[in-house]
């Protein structure tokens, strides 16, 4: 499942991608539609025909590295697994889904990076460290982040697709003044 920011941000950019007339169209079929789907049957046996099954935990909760490991299914579709790493960086990891599956990877930051390069290299240096505790399938995903990070010329703005049409990375900084911000990387896979 798509995080429900992700999946606001993909349906935004897709209608920023629409001509006036396309976009306008697409707009007023979603608001037809909207109180006909919501809570219907329609929905309901849209997730009933869900085959992916319940998501598990990707944290070795066992590790010496991983303390206050706590994991809580809030849906039927999503896991969330918080726990600190190292005794010092808070995790909160978000995952799960049917047709798209969503991994949000929540990192507290006390000096938050300044620069979108510099959020990356951030990116890079705590999943490294994660995927020492996790399988956390970050492979291809990471990949692209790197690539991305050398050339030095990511606005920030748009998500970076590391196989393209199937699957995209999103890294942003949520500041949440007077608590510490937080590094989300948000990665959504099209199954």
């Amino acid at each position: 499942m798509r995080s429900s920011r992700a999946y606001r941000y993909s349906i935004l950019r897709n209608l920023r991608r629409m001509n006036r007339s396309t976009r306008r169209k697409v707009i007023t079929l979603a608001l037809v539609l909207l109180p006909v789907c919501t809570g219907s049957a329609i929905a309901t046996a849209a997730d009933d025909e869900c085959t992916a099954a319940r998501p598990t935990p990707i944290t070795n909760a066992a590790s010496v590295r991983v303390s206050d490991y706590r994991a809580v299914h809030t849906d039927a579709r999503t896991l969330e697994e918080t726990f600190v790493l190292d005794k010092e960086q808070a995790v909160r990891i978000v995952h799960g889904g049917c047709a798209h599956y969503g991994f949000d990877y929540v990192f507290e930051m006390n000096e938050p990076p300044s620069t979108p390069t510099a959020r990356l290299v951030s990116a890079l240096a705590l999943t490294e460290l994660l995927g020492e505790v996790a399988n956390a399938g970050l492979g291809s995903a990471m990949e692209a982040v790197r690539r991305v990070a050398e050339t030095e010329s990511w606005d920030g703005k748009e998500p970076i697709e590391s196989i393209p049409g199937y699957e995209c990375v999103e890294v942003t900084l949520v500041r949440r003044d007077p608590r510490p911000a937080e590094l989300h990387i948000s990665i959504d896979i099209a199954l």
